[in-house]
Formats: C-alpha cells, structure tokens, sequence
C-alpha cells in the first residue's frame, strides 16, 4: 500500500506514516507504545493525608481558612480552587 493511501486513512501525514513504518521494521515496537511526559507532581501529594485529618479535627468555616493552615503548617501556597476539589475528594472518598 502506498504512504499517501496509509496516510489518509489514519489520518496521518506521509512523514508520519514513513517514521511508523520504519519503527515496525527495525522491531522497535515498545518505543512505538510508550507514553511519554507524566506531568508535574501535585503540591500536597505528601501532605494530604495529614491535611485531612487536620480539616477533619478542626474547626474551617472557609476554603480560605483551610489554605491558610496548608500555608502555616506545611509552607504550600494552595489556592483555593484547590480546597475545593479537596474537599470534593474526601466528601466522595475518593
């Protein structure tokens, strides 16, 4: 099958399919479905367990109140989008 029939009907360029085909020949197979990147950590991936608890045993009237004590006793600056989906998370125990 030529490139530019293999192209149009994945939706590929010629160049695109040209590099694929070459993986498929040299067996290069597991580079082919590697997934790269992975994203930057989350801020209180270490911490929100004990953020949790903190919450759970306090008294918050506010989502600005809870970003204060992260701020306080942990030194990460959070905003307050991210106490809520906090909150959401530990209300659905997910």
């Amino acid at each position: 099958m030529p490139d530019s029939r293999a192209a149009e009907l994945v939706q590929l360029c010629d160049k695109s399919v040209d590099a694929l085909k070459k993986r498929l020949d040299s067996d290069e197979l597991d580079s082919m479905f590697h997934v790269a990147g992975g994203g930057r950590k989350r801020k209180l991936a270490g911490i929100e367990g004990a953020i949790v608890d903190a919450i759970n045993n306090g008294t918050f009237h506010s989502h600005q109140q809870i970003a204060d004590m992260i701020q306080e006793k942990h030194g990460v600056k959070v905003s307050l989008p991210v106490i809520g989906r906090l909150l959401k998370k530990t209300a659905s125990g997910g």
